[in-house]
């Protein structure tokens, strides 16, 4: 699991070095693969898809749209006022490799079971309740 998370980390970091914000790191997007069959601890990872993925034209430069994938989403995504920049994917990585670590696939979180809609979710957590 260590391995995955680093080659995470080290895949979006190169991103980011060319100014690139995936913005859609989740479970669903990201592939598992094993590099031989003798060895199926030996993994490589890879994005499913980079279709959300947005070129910035500076590092600094912040985003104010909405993201998918509630569950991954960094607070500040919420936030339409000062938007959200490069450490969404960060942020990503840190939810994905707590599922990975815990084996959990859903947040133990306070969100009342009665809210089922994605909006609903939204402005739930938008609302700090």
């Amino acid at each position: 699991m260590l391995s995955i998370v680093r080659q995470l980390l080290q895949a979006v970091s190169y991103l980011h070095c060319q100014k690139i914000a995936h913005r859609d790191i989740r479970l669903e997007t990201v592939e598992v693969v094993a590099s031989s069959e003798l060895q199926p601890d030996d993994v490589r990872i890879q994005f499913k898809s980079l279709h959300k993925a947005v070129k910035l034209e500076a590092a600094e430069q912040r985003l104010f749209d909405d993201l998918d994938g509630l569950q991954f989403c960094a607070p500040e995504i919420f936030n339409k006022w000062t938007g959200h920049s490069l450490a969404v994917d960060e942020y990503a990585i840190g939810v994905l490799a707590f599922f990975l670590f815990s084996g959990m696939k859903d947040y133990p979180c306070k969100i009342p079971l009665s809210l089922t809609d994605d909006m609903e979710i939204y402005e739930y957590i938008r609302s700090s309740q």
